[in-house]
């Protein structure tokens, strides 16, 4: 019997996502912090999912789904993982770019990680 619950962030603005681009040796992160959001999540019984504050909800051991996110109220990026001349370069890109668009340049969306950084709420759907 698999049973399903909706998991969320009890607080505003803690729901961290954060996405992965590579372009052959170089690397660099986007983090999103979105206001609210929701998932769905499966356990194999009725015992709740557990979940603690700082979990990558997509890397949680069980099964999940986005549901939704709402209102991202800011962005943050990463290019630790590149050289100088680059990190400007995507600086200056992502300024006036979505960083989708950095596919057409050879960038790859690498993975997205999604984490809930305060207590979560979890209800059991009917």
């Amino acid at each position: 019997m698999t049973v399903s619950w909706t998991v969320s962030p009890k607080w505003k603005k803690s729901l961290i996502e954060r996405q992965y681009f590579t372009n052959g040796e170089q690397s660099f992160y986007v983090d999103t912090c979105w206001r609210g959001g929701s998932f769905t999540v499966y356990t194999d019984d009725d015992t709740p999912p557990l979940l603690e504050e700082g979990v990558d909800i997509y890397n949680c051991g069980y099964d999940s789904e986005l549901i939704e996110c709402f209102d991202g109220c800011s962005v943050d990026y990463e290019f630790e993982d590149c050289d100088e001349a680059t990190a400007k370069w995507l600086e200056e890109f992502c300024e006036e770019n979505s960083v989708f668009d950095l596919e057409e340049h050879g960038w790859n969306i690498d993975e997205c990680e999604m984490f809930i950084t305060c207590e979560i709420e979890i209800e059991k759907d009917e």
